[in-house]
């Protein structure tokens, strides 16, 4: 696992060159590599006692070298499992999560991502039983990189005095990290899915 570096550096500085050396390694995984690990990944993911038919789950649609989600939206789908993605406000630096249906067309978003054409239905925050987060990078501790964008944190951070979902992070195992300096408004995983399984955060 890799190790932090400089701790006598701010947490940003830190998250920087974590991010740009776990991206480094992930972006290196070869492709068949990386198609085996997005079947692995989702077979472990679905194997959970909280992915039933009728449960709401928020899954992103990857993009670049992300851990591909389309073989779990396949699985999610087929099981009768409602599927909700993000939609990105940029003004307010949030998202909303927008039904998936099979045939929901999808656009490439303002921020190169792809995402549903359409905002509606929405589903609240607080009725999501699972939200699927990509990662650049995470430890044992559930935390986490992401694209530093922070949308994913200021929209769990805002609805943090409501019913919440699981946060499950979603990557390829090659993406731990040693150690994540952490701040106050980052969201911290409660679990992680990756090709050799489930790896539960322990408080």
């Amino acid at each position: 696992m890799t190790q932090v570096g400089d701790t006598h550096s701010p947490p940003s500085a830190l998250k920087t060159m974590l991010r740009v050396r776990a991206l480094s390694r992930r972006r290196a995984i070869p492709s068949i590599k990386r198609r085996q690990a997005s079947r692995k990944a989702a077979n472990a993911l679905l194997r959970s006692r909280f992915v039933r038919p009728g449960s709401r789950i928020g899954v992103y649609l990857a993009h670049a070298s992300e851990l591909d989600t389309k073989p779990l939206i396949r699985a999610l789908h087929h099981r009768g499992v409602q599927i909700f993605v993000p939609v990105v406000r940029q003004r307010q630096g949030t998202m909303i999560f927008v039904r998936l249906h099979e045939t929901t067309p999808v656009v490439r978003s303002g921020l190169r991502v792809m995402q549903p054409a359409t905002r509606r239905p929405a589903c609240p925050l607080a009725q999501l039983d699972i939200i699927i987060i990509p990662i650049i990078g995470f430890d044992c501790k559930g935390r986490r990189i992401g694209q530093g964008g922070g949308y994913y944190d200021r929209t769990l951070y805002r609805a943090r005095t409501r019913r919440r979902p699981k946060k499950w992070g979603f990557a390829y195992k090659a993406q731990e990290l040693n150690s994540i300096p952490d701040e106050p408004w980052d969201l911290t995983l409660d679990s992680v899915v990756t090709e050799r399984g489930f790896q539960h955060i322990k408080r």
